[in-house]
């Protein structure tokens, strides 16, 4: 593991039984149990040589605690710069750089980065929270992506 360059707010959690950490900001984003529950129950498709694709990876946390799972190659897809970031230095962090990329684009328009039936698996935690006149959102731009169907909504995932 190399050491991380870490800016203002931000710190290292991760786990250790995998020996796979993320560089973190609680002010932006962080990662929770629903994501290590994520990339733990996800079966590896094939034999683990395939194209694996996380949409809306945020920091990188499903990808990169999927990423002993499989050989090959995991693309990190996220829209926001800050948290596309962060994960490309988790993955220098974990000396995973040579088969775990970011991709920093909206997911709506993937196909021009990744090519249709390309994919072995894909993992994603979406924003779930549907949008409504009554619907209350995170103040922080960076949770409220996360959480609300504001990007896109799960239909639109599928």
């Amino acid at each position: 593991m190399t050491q991380p360059f870490l800016k203002a707010n931000e710190r290292i959690d991760g786990l250790p039984s995998q020996n796979i950490n993320i560089i973190q900001n609680p002010d932006m984003f962080s990662y929770s149990l629903d994501a290590i529950l994520l990339a733990h129950f996800a079966d590896v498709k094939g034999k683990g040589k395939g194209l694996s694709v996380d949409l809306g990876s945020g920091t990188g946390a499903v990808g990169l605690f999927y990423a002993p799972k499989v050989t090959g190659e995991i693309k990190l897809v996220e829209i926001q710069p800050e948290l596309a970031e962060m994960a490309q230095r988790s993955i220098e962090l974990n000396n995973l750089h040579e088969r775990v990329s970011v991709v920093q684009a909206d997911m709506k328009n993937i196909f021009n980065e990744i090519k249709p039936g390309s994919v072995e698996t894909v993992l994603t935690n979406p924003p779930y929270f549907p949008l409504t006149e009554t619907t209350k959102t995170n103040i922080d731009k960076h949770y409220e992506i996360a959480r609300h169907e504001l990007m896109i909504n799960l239909p639109e995932l599928a």
